[in-house]
């Protein structure tokens, strides 16, 4: 809370001055990604598959070559709301990922002002997350649901601050958050972890409602699956394939591989704790009990297995105890209504617009000038797959950038947006190739094409794949190498 709130009446002028603040914070952050679009950035993997997903209307079975027991959409809220808005307002697939990046843009960024904390305090956190953790500013546009999903964290762990004086209506909102999670997102055996927090901060009572709330949540996640008995094992073990500890790293999504430990933020978090003892001439012990801070203490430390630990769970909830930190600073070193508060912010606002929207390393223009492989090409008509063929390949990125040009197309991928979700055998191919370079590993896909298949690698014009039993075209435009069953057969080849 802010003791200075109170404004005598004859302020005048002065008495707009942090309503102007905030129409500050919230008109930036809401350009923010508008100047990133202007860019002409597309986010580069999931967000294209969750797009087209939802213009083609089709299952994950009916898209890729996976194991028949996983029918439930690991994210089907998520779904569920793009297919809505392309059946309502039926726009173009660019439209829709860039509707979908803004919107988990701002619906993370706004979820921080539930905190009651200075707008401005958030604007800095913000600011200093970015500068000190590589990556987070180019996750935020990556119109991701696990976002939404850390939104309902931080408003989670807002509603149940002890200044919020929400009351009864409490448990009724905190179903709705852990249900809403869980059903865009999954994971729901992960929403355990703030629940873990509150407990190990010594609040027995909050952790015991906060764990009724979550099974309540969940009970009703489960029902709005469509399939509500088996929604308990599929989810469970779908998060063990994307957190599956037996695929090599280099076969692992992204943020599924260990973390760096992002220390420049850890240091920024201690100068912060300086600068506050400083001013309030007191160490408050209180706050490491605080389950913000100890859902982020295990998210950093889970981080160390997988990323998504940390930049899920841990980092949003360090977030908020940084801002936290910063609104004290903000609270005994600036008024409450005063001029000098106003022009902080505006360069404060300034910062964060250009440090959000500057192209650095071409994180928002890297990967404009690659086009999409789709079946307007005539020069590709033959060399596409058939009706009911599939395309084998090494990366995933064939997958986010195919699917997401032809969404409508009748053919499936053996390969998604994670290798944990092939079929044993597609995945055993996949480690010799990736791993141990075992290219002879390629023959065992080539043996059981059909002629509607293609294999897909990428390459130069100068590299042409040494499968003989397949026939090759390079397409130039997409640095792509396509192989299909050979019209003639060769002799066969011993088997290995």
């Amino acid at each position: 809370m802010d003791p200075q709130r109170h404004i005598p009446a004859s302020a005048g002028w002065e008495a707009w001055i942090p309503r102007l603040v905030r129409a500050l914070v919230f008109i930036t952050l809401g350009l923010i990604p508008l100047g990133i679009l202007r860019l002409g950035f597309l986010p580069p993997d999931e967000a294209l598959s969750h797009a087209a997903k939802a213009i083609s209307g089709k299952s994950w079975q009916e898209i890729l070559v996976m194991p028949k027991e996983l029918t439930i959409d690991h994210q089907r809220g998520w779904h569920a709301l793009l297919e809505a808005v392309f059946r309502t307002f039926h726009p173009t697939a660019d439209t829709l990922v860039a509707a979908g990046a803004v919107a988990m843009f701002l619906l993370f960024s706004f979820s921080f002002f539930a905190c009651r904390s200075r707008p401005e305090a958030v604007a800095l956190m913000m600011v200093l997350s970015a500068v000190t953790i590589p990556g987070f500013v180019s996750r935020l546009m990556l119109g991701r649901p696990s976002l939404a999903a850390a939104a309902s964290l931080v408003l989670l762990l807002s509603l149940w601050a002890p200044a919020n004086r929400i009351g009864r209506l409490r448990p009724a909102f905190t179903v709705f958050l852990f249900a809403s999670a869980v059903w865009i997102q999954g994971d729901y055996l992960l929403y355990l972890l703030p629940v873990a927090a509150f407990f190990t901060a010594g609040r027995i009572r909050q952790g015991l409602a906060l764990t009724g709330c979550w099974v309540a949540g969940c009970a009703l996640a489960a029902w709005l699956s469509g399939e509500p008995l088996a929604f308990w094992g599929q989810q469970a073990r779908q998060i063990a394939l994307s957190y599956n500890s037996s695929l090599p790293i280099r076969l692992l999504a992204r943020d599924a591989r260990p973390s760096g430990g992002d220390v420049s933020f850890l240091l920024t978090l201690a100068i912060l704790l300086l600068f506050q003892k400083q001013l309030t001439g007191r160490w408050e012990k209180s706050r490491f009990l605080d389950p913000c801070f100890l859902l982020g203490v295990f998210g950093w430390i889970l981080g160390f297995r997988a990323a998504r630990f940390w930049l899920d769970w841990g980092l949003p909830a360090m977030m908020i105890w940084m801002a936290a930190r910063i609104h004290t600073g903000l609270v005994w070193k600036s008024g409450y209504a005063s001029w000098g508060r106003l022009a902080f912010a505006g360069l404060l606002c300034l910062a964060l617009f250009l440090c959000f929207t500057g192209d650095l390393e071409e994180r928002w223009t890297g990967n404009i000038a690659e086009p999409l492989l789709g079946r307007e090409d005539k020069s590709l008509a033959e060399w596409l797959p058939g009706s009911g063929g599939i395309i084998y390949s090494i990366e995933p990125g064939v997958f986010y950038r195919t699917f997401y040009k032809n969404p409508d197309a009748p053919w499936r991928y053996v390969l998604g947006f994670e290798a944990g979700f092939m079929l044993p055998e597609d995945r055993s191919v996949l480690f010799d190739i990736q791993m141990r370079t075992l290219y002879d590993s390629f023959d065992v896909w080539a043996r059981k094409m059909r002629a509607e298949d293609r294999l897909m690698i990428r390459g130069s014009s100068s590299a042409k794949p040494k499968i003989p039993l397949l026939e090759w075209h390079f397409a130039p435009d997409y640095r792509i190498w396509i192989g299909r069953v050979r019209r003639t057969r060769l002799p066969s080849l011993p088997a290995p």
